[in-house]
């Protein structure tokens, strides 16, 4: 009983702390804390965060990293959070499967993929992805759960910092 109780408190909390974040966003009140930062570091961060996560599900992570990933100048806290978002994305909706983490150097810039097996999302349903409180469909909601905002929040920060967020998918 303990612990549903602890995981409610969780799953509350999520909620509370994306919609605040949703709410700040709305009104502009995010401001990006930009200083450099050792890519690999931040790399080994976040899949040290989100590797038993995944292992939970039965999944296996693979971490792929460019050469000469070098430092790059932005906003750390919320290019893990949006990596957090979308890993843990991955991980929710993939069991006894693969997620894939990749970065790499493009010329000046840096391009991090998130790839794996997991259910997928209808075609049709794409375009609601980065929209506020959407999920695929209501069952979706009932068995995996979630506010719908990770994305959202994840889009507004990757345009913020200069960045593009894409999506692609099959069932």
């Amino acid at each position: 009983d303990l612990d549903r109780v602890v995981g409610a408190g969780r799953h509350l909390l999520s909620l509370i702390k994306d919609t605040l974040d949703l709410s700040k966003i709305e009104a502009g009140k995010v401001e990006l804390v930009i200083r450099p930062f050792d890519v690999a570091a931040l790399v080994d961060d976040v899949v040290g965060t989100v590797q038993a996560l995944a292992e939970g599900r039965g999944n296996r992570l693979i971490v792929e990293r460019g050469p000469n990933l070098g430092a790059m100048l932005s906003d750390r806290t919320k290019l893990v959070q949006i990596l957090f978002n979308l890993l843990s994305n991955a991980i929710k909706f993939t069991t006894l499967g693969t997620i894939r983490f990749s970065v790499d150097r493009t010329g000046e810039g840096l391009t991090f993929v998130v790839q794996d097996t997991g259910i997928g999302i209808p075609s049709d349903k794409l375009d609601l992805v980065f929209g506020a409180f959407n999920q695929a469909d209501e069952e979706t909601t009932r068995r995996f759960g979630g506010t719908g905002l990770g994305l959202t929040i994840t889009r507004h920060f990757s345009e913020m910092m200069g960045g593009e967020i894409d999506v692609s998918s099959k069932l």
